[in-house]
């Protein structure tokens, strides 16, 4: 049986696998470590059997990686862990993030949406003050920006909207 993998980390050109069930088995890791330096586009790799993890640092598509070892019945990693999230998908669900804590915070008096309309209130004022009365600064550039994107928001999405990569799932 192949062992299941999770993906700790990934970025480009870097990728962290780890397989839990081989924890401390040296002689797993160097198969792994002999196995994979054969794929071409691979830089570097390091294992570490006492925290059951790779590191690999490549130069091609993850899934090309992920294919050769599971191919090698190496470890394989669920279908669920490839799925690939739009960025704004991300940057929603971080706004959400931020706002069910101010909310909590608060104890639900106030929300991301009036923090930032006080916030740009105040920073107003102080303009005013200043007796700047020229052209918007940055930050009227960022809420307009915001705006933009909050209302570009597809009706159904889901905090953990992901996409399918094109992976074969076993």
């Amino acid at each position: 049986m192949i062992p299941h993998a999770i993906i700790a980390h990934k970025s480009r050109g870097r990728l962290r696998i780890r397989v839990p069930e081989k924890k401390g088995q040296t002689a797993y890791w160097q198969q792994v470590l002999d196995s994979l330096k054969e794929i071409d586009g691979i830089k570097s790799l390091s294992a570490n059997p006492v925290t059951a993890g790779v590191l690999i640092l490549h130069e091609l598509p993850e899934k090309e990686i992920l294919g050769y070892a599971h191919s090698l019945g190496l470890f394989k990693v669920p279908a669920s862990q490839l799925k690939v999230m739009p960025l704004q998908h991300k940057v929603t669900r971080s706004f959400r993030s931020m706002n069910r804590s101010i909310k909590r915070f608060t104890g639900d008096e106030l929300d991301l949406g009036s923090v930032t309309f006080l916030g740009l209130l105040t920073i107003g004022g102080y303009e005013i003050a200043k007796g700047n009365f020229t052209a918007p600064a940055w930050y009227t550039a960022f809420w307009y920006a915001l705006n933009i994107f909050m209302k570009n928001q597809p009706a159904d999405t889901p905090d953990d909207a992901a996409v399918d990569v094109d992976v074969e799932a076993e």
